[in-house]
């Protein structure tokens, strides 16, 4: 081998080994660099997705606590109208603001489509929905309500169910007497279906059931319930029936993140070691 390849080996060897050898080092460099900016970027993006989520969380919260409060509100102007119409009899009226919601024909359509049935493998037996009128079942005893119709409350009930309709399903007042009044009315059926809670709340704190099936739309619902006092006395109490979907559901801003999320509605129970466990109620 002539001396001038030897030397040429010798000077490629020298040359581009130290360039092999830099080239090794520079990728592995850039090798941790990106392993090290992409951990730093996934952490990143997860605290910024927990801050995200936790505040779309609390922001649910509040909505839930708003439509709770609107809920209680309204059974509490119920409630205490319903105690002026049995102290005052045929001296009863209704504030003025309760007096102008007569439904059009686009109301009927829409309260219509409300109280479709949802679950078509339940048997409730035919059945007319009446949203003009007052369903009243009849005392077993001496009656509490004053003798006649039961459109005196009518105008309340309907300006009720039509300021918040995605909270009301139906409304319902039970008495000691044995009477009751529900609203929408409903007709043709072998029994009152719908009804969620059979006995008499005397509390005077709006009261919440846990979730229970509604037999006549299929709807899941929760019922929340206050006492109707006279002279301080428990004569009955009245509940509104809340669809559960309405507070799961309803103004959902959590589709931002992905289309099949799964709202549950949970609460805290005790474990019994001094800590708590989280139940799904529905």
């Amino acid at each position: 081998m002539k001396i001038r390849f030897k030397l040429l080996l010798l000077l490629l060897t020298v040359s581009i080994l130290p360039l092999v050898l830099v080239q090794a080092g520079v990728l592995d460099s850039l090798r941790s660099l990106s392993d090290e900016i992409g951990g730093e970027v996934r952490r990143e993006l997860v605290n910024k997705s927990s801050v995200e989520l936790k505040r779309l969380v609390e922001d649910h919260a509040r909505v839930l606590s708003k439509q709770r409060r609107i809920v209680e509100l309204n059974l509490q102007q119920i409630s205490a109208e319903l105690s002026a119409w049995i102290e005052d009899g045929s001296e009863f009226s209704l504030p003025e603001v309760f007096l102008s919601n007569d439904s059009g024909q686009g109301d009927i359509d829409r309260l219509e489509q409300k109280y479709e049935q949802r679950d078509r493998n339940m048997m409730h037996g035919s059945y007319v929905l009446d949203f003009d009128s007052v369903r009243y079942s009849a005392a077993r005893r001496d009656p509490i309500l004053p003798y006649g119709t039961s459109d005196a409350v009518l105008p309340l009930l309907k300006a009720v169910e039509f300021k918040n309709p995605e909270l009301t399903l139906w409304i319902r007042a039970v008495f000691n007497s044995g009477e009751s009044l529900d609203y929408p009315a409903t007709t043709g059926m072998r029994m009152n279906m719908h009804k969620t809670v059979p006995v008499i709340n005397e509390s005077a704190v709006p009261t919440w059931s846990m979730p229970q099936k509604d037999l006549l739309t299929g709807r899941t619902v929760l019922t929340a319930s206050l006492g109707v006092f006279v002279d301080k006395k428990a004569v009955g109490s009245v509940a509104i029936d809340v669809p559960l979907d309405t507070l799961l559901h309803g103004y959902n801003h959590l589709d931002v993140f992905s289309h099949n999320i799964d709202s549950l509605l949970v609460r805290l129970e005790p474990n019994g070691n001094g800590t708590s466990g989280v139940e799904v109620v529905a």
